[in-house]
């Protein structure tokens, strides 16, 4: 009888330990979303000013879109992603069209 009490007990200290500690993170962190959408909009910036045309960013601008995006080609991704606007679909077209 001992045990199933200290068993209960035990199983029930666990689930008030676990209700309280990183189980509810509270939501995302405030910083780290200001960053990201910071982030996000000076890519935006660079993107409209070229004209969604990555090759006519001059080379500091390429520069800071490069690291932003992680890489070049991260870079040229992002901007075929923000050309196609939201929910943009697929980067190819579907098979059999354009005559394929």
């Amino acid at each position: 009888m001992k045990i199933f009490k200290l068993s209960v007990l035990l199983f029930a200290l666990t689930g008030l330990w676990l209700s309280t500690v990183g189980c509810n993170s509270g939501g995302p962190n405030p910083k780290v979303e200001e960053a990201r959408v910071n982030k996000n909009l000076e890519m935006r910036k660079l993107f409209d000013k070229s004209g969604g045309n990555y090759s006519s960013l001059d080379a500091v601008d390429k520069a800071s879109m490069d690291k932003l995006a992680g890489g070049e080609a991260a870079a040229q991704g992002v901007f075929a992603d923000m050309k196609r606007g939201p929910g943009g679909g697929p980067s190819t077209p579907p098979v059999g069209a354009s005559g394929q």
